[in-house]
């Protein structure tokens, strides 16, 4: 495969980039530029920031200060002739913590023979860009992952209850294990967690991400959980994005928000004045939700796992061998999660420079080039060259600079604020078509 995820920080020997997957220029070539669908950040504009600086550990503890709890709705004091009561209020203290957390983006090694030969000439800043990219991206899924492991609930609309369900007792939003996430599946909302989540749900209509289920979270939200509304978007989201104040936001899929032209309840209960044959259901859900469609919605297939949204085409003989193309089995998946956030469930950690003693004047900043911990991609020729084979390699330096590599380590961090202002919502995917 010509791109790897969650390698060592030592991979394998063989990271040089093969030459072979480029057009050469004995042929008469035309740069053909493809329309890619865009793609934004979400999370990330949802939640705040809070600064981190050196010196101030690896950890990151948020101390919250809870507000005495309304304890009576009825209240009577004694008569001014009698001995008053009192209240004695006291206040509670809550903490979350936050883990910095640290990981490796890198290109292969880009050799100078194709800037004589290749007919692309903008492979390195190509590259770059495309790397910087899917730090982003890495960024906005950092913080879904978070939102996600972290949250105490996780909703799943429209199941029957049954005594031999595992959540029989359980009404409503369903308590979930939290934690942090991992690879395999082990930890947090484990993956053994998940298959007894999505076997409550059928595929079909009564299960989807329904007008009614969003009903019920907002009302669970709002009146059970006294959750805040938002009271606007975090720093650097554009100034027409204001609409979520004082609202709710669900974020999910495009193919959920579509689905509400068809929702039932929509169809037999909705405005005159809303033409639902010639357009689609447009605006907010329930004069308080927003509704965010993300690029690549967290879909679960049928065994608890979370696959990848993208592959390449590997079938040599395939007419687009080589082209970037959804995954059949995200396409196929069978359960989507879309995400009800209420106002603040936490902040994202900014990571500041490194620490004094790196950037000082004790090391040679032209050698060690400062530590970019912001996520900063760069061109680097430090690096070994395997001038043998994979089976008999021959090392040797970089001396003659004919090797170059892109290499960037970006910091990422988050702490809860309240967990319980991000509610999970699992759901089984359908389209109307599947039914006509």
């Amino acid at each position: 495969m010509p791109s790897q995820y969650n390698l060592p920080k030592f991979p394998p020997t063989w990271q040089v980039e093969d030459v072979n997957r480029f057009q050469k220029l004995p042929y008469y070539l035309a740069n053909l530029a493809a329309k890619l669908f865009p793609i934004y950040q979400t999370y990330s504009k949802l939640v705040k920031s809070v600064k981190w600086q050196q010196n101030m550990g690896t950890t990151m503890r948020g101390v919250r200060v809870e507000p005495t709890p309304v304890g009576r709705q009825m209240f009577f004091p004694n008569a001014i002739t009698t001995t008053p009561k009192k209240d004695v209020f006291s206040q509670m203290e809550t903490y979350e913590e936050g883990l910095v957390r640290r990981h490796y983006a890198e290109s292969k090694q880009f050799s100078f023979l194709p800037s004589f030969q290749d007919f692309r000439k903008e492979q390195i800043p190509s590259a770059m860009k495309d790397i910087t990219q899917q730090i982003a991206i890495s960024q906005d899924f950092f913080i879904r992952s978070f939102l996600f492991h972290r949250s105490p609930f996780v909703y799943l609309p429209g199941r029957v209850f049954t005594a031999a369900s595992p959540f029989a007792a359980q009404r409503g939003l369903i308590a979930a294990p939290t934690g942090d996430g991992s690879d395999d599946g082990s930890t947090g909302k484990t993956t053994a967690f998940l298959l007894q989540a999505i076997n409550e749900l059928s595929t079909g209509s009564r299960n989807t991400l329904t007008f009614k289920a969003m009903n019920t979270v907002l009302q669970i939200a709002r009146n059970d959980l006294m959750l805040p509304a938002f009271e606007g978007m975090s720093n650097g989201a554009p100034a027409d994005n204001e609409a979520i104040k004082g609202n709710y936001v669900i974020v999910g899929s495009g193919e959920a928000y579509s689905n509400l032209s068809f929702d039932p309840h929509i169809l037999n209960y909705k405005n005159l004045q809303m033409n639902l044959l010639n357009s689609e259901f447009t605006g907010k859900v329930l004069g308080s939700i927003v509704f965010k469609a993300e690029r690549f919605p967290l879909r679960i297939a049928a065994d608890g796992t979370f696959p990848a949204p993208q592959t390449y085409e590997t079938n040599s003989s395939a007419y687009n061998y080589g082209q970037t193309v959804p995954n059949p089995d995200y396409v196929d998946a069978p359960y989507e999660v879309a995400f009800f956030m209420a106002g603040e469930a936490a902040k994202t950690i900014d990571v500041g420079p490194p620490p004094a003693d790196f950037a000082s004047g004790k090391m040679s900043a032209d050698k060690f080039h400062k530590l970019a911990w912001n996520g900063e991609v760069r061109i680097t020729d430090d690096v070994l060259i395997n001038y043998g084979t994979s089976d008999t390699p021959q090392w040797d330096t970089n001396k003659y600079g004919e090797v170059v590599q892109l290499i960037s380590a970006a910091n990422y961090g988050a702490v809860s604020i309240d967990r319980r202002q991000c509610i999970p919502i699992i759901y089984a995917r359908w389209r109307p078509s599947d039914n006509d």
